[in-house]
């Protein structure tokens, strides 16, 4: 399932650059001073933000939102909430979608101007995240047969993935 691959994927890299939390669905995510709230698939909160997750959810916007398309949602995560995220102030938006067919990435980053606008991909067809430093995704990774998240972890901080392994990271255990 590409949600568990994304989460744990962000959540071990987040977790060896002490760079904030993941949290997977069912979570709520309360924006515009609580007037609405979504259920996204995967967020992303930043460690100077995590003063926003409470017992029940999430109060205020997350750092970096995934969802995944399905054949239900592909009106709403394409417009609906991509306006309500981008208003929200969300700083990155993340589409993939694994329908057979029609696999890829999208994501958006917000502008200086509070507007989503595309984040393009490098020569190798990755996607950069601008909220995690140093992390990225290839869309091939939501191609059958799915890789494991340590091996993608390996892929994009292996330096420091080795040096955590070995007990010579600069943090704690």
């Amino acid at each position: 399932m590409i949600a568990v691959l994304v989460a744990q994927a962000i959540g071990l890299y987040a977790d060896l650059h002490d760079l904030g939390t993941v949290m997977v669905a069912p979570v709520e995510m309360r924006l515009r001073g609580g007037r609405s709230a979504r259920e996204p698939v995967v967020v992303f909160v930043a460690t100077r933000h995590r003063d926003r997750i409470t017992e029940d959810r999430l109060d205020g916007p997350a750092d970096l939102v995934v969802e995944v398309i399905s054949r239900d949602s592909v009106h709403r995560d394409r417009s609906e909430k991509d306006a309500e995220y981008e208003q929200a102030g969300i700083p990155e938006y993340w589409l993939m979608d694994s329908r057979k067919g029609r696999r890829a990435v999208t994501a958006f980053s917000l502008t200086s101007e509070g507007r989503y606008a595309p984040l393009p991909p490098d020569a190798d067809g990755r996607i950069h995240s601008l909220v995690l430093p140093g992390f990225w995704w290839n869309p091939a990774w939501i191609e059958d047969p799915l890789p494991r998240p340590l091996a993608i972890l390996d892929r994009i901080a292996g330096d420091a993935l080795q040096r955590a392994a070995t007990g010579r990271s600069t943090g704690e255990p």
